[in-house]
């Protein structure tokens, strides 16, 4: 990752950051699934390659935010 693709990402996080706090409002407070379930998400190796910045987001939405108790 070079300077300006740091930089457009780290703008990225934050905008996405901030619409988080508006979206957790319409998200469940306690998650709805089972403890483990990122287990069988998440691939048996890594990646030999850098993943682009809107796969990595794409991977947290649908991996990570289904686990995540939101309170905001």
């Amino acid at each position: 990752m070079n300077g300006k693709e740091f930089i457009s990402s780290s703008e990225a996080m934050t905008n996405i950051l901030s619409i988080m706090q508006k979206i957790f409002r319409d998200r469940r407070v306690l998650p709805d699934v089972e403890p483990g379930y990122i287990r069988d998400l998440l691939p048996n190796h890594l990646p030999e390659e850098p993943q682009k910045f809107e796969a990595i987001m794409e991977d947290i939405e649908k991996i990570i935010m289904p686990g995540i108790q939101s309170f905001l």
